[in-house]
């Protein structure tokens, strides 16, 4: 069992020293960004974090606690040292049976690519793969996004359409489906136009808030600081989808 606590947002955001994945929801009433991080707690002692941001909730967890320096350990030792992939999967897996699992995500990556070790990216797959087949509803995301492939607007209005049709996944997914899944939201011009479509949901779901009075009862996250954000963490996912 990991030894996971409530952290604020702000500690999550003040010691963040390596970003490793974020994974998102394009949903118009409530587009959720999520992060897998690396924080620097001291000199020598460092946690693995999660955050869930939408416009209207920021939470973060602290999964686990580490004996290194975040500001000195090189990315490839990270992996294979120590036991971030396995804890990543406790955490996802404990969220799975406590029916508290997250959405199926739409986009996926990695904020740090490239590496030539085998073992590191046979942990990154296996990371990637765990917050896939441990999410909410991957078959139900798969179909969709067959039946619209590229095409994030229609999709996002057929899924809000049968939204209350579908109930969660009560077994994790596997095989050809999680295969197919993977494929297609790690996909560079899939995130490209999923990224864009998030935006759109994001600014929309607090502009909804504004029109029916609401505004003033929630603590919203505006666009430019969501930008930031991920801007600080993901800067190459903002640069696909907001080229200079």
């Amino acid at each position: 069992m990991v030894n996971r606590k409530e952290i604020s947002f702000d500690e999550f955001r003040t010691r963040v020293a390596i970003p490793l994945f974020c994974f998102a929801i394009v949903n118009p009433m409530g587009p959720t960004f999520m992060v897998l991080a690396v924080g620097r707690m001291s000199d020598g002692r460092s946690n693995l974090m999660f955050a869930s941001l939408n416009p209207f909730s920021q939470t973060a967890e602290s999964i686990e606690e580490y004996n290194f320096d975040a500001n000195t350990i090189d990315y490839d030792n990270l992996l294979k040292e120590h036991s971030i992939a396995d804890d990543i999967n406790e955490f996802l897996v404990e969220n799975w049976n406590s029916d508290s699992k997250h959405g199926t995500p739409t986009i996926l990556c990695g904020a740090i690519i490239g590496s030539q070790d085998e073992e590191v990216i046979q942990k990154e797959t296996e990371i990637l793969s765990d917050i896939i087949m441990y999410s909410s509803n991957p078959i139900t995301t798969l179909s969709n996004l067959e039946k619209y492939p590229m095409n994030v607007m229609e999709r996002v209005s057929y899924e809000m359409e049968n939204m209350f049709s579908h109930s969660s996944s009560r077994t994790p997914c596997g095989g050809t489906e999680l295969a197919k899944l993977f494929k297609i939201i790690i996909d560079p011009e899939h995130i490209k136009q999923e990224f864009s479509g998030f935006l759109v949901a994001w600014n929309g779901s607090i502009g909804f808030q504004e029109n029916n009075g609401v505004k003033d009862l929630l603590d919203s996250f505006s666009f430019d600081e969501m930008i930031e954000f991920v801007s600080l963490l993901f800067p190459g996912l903002i640069r696909l989808v907001m080229p200079k």
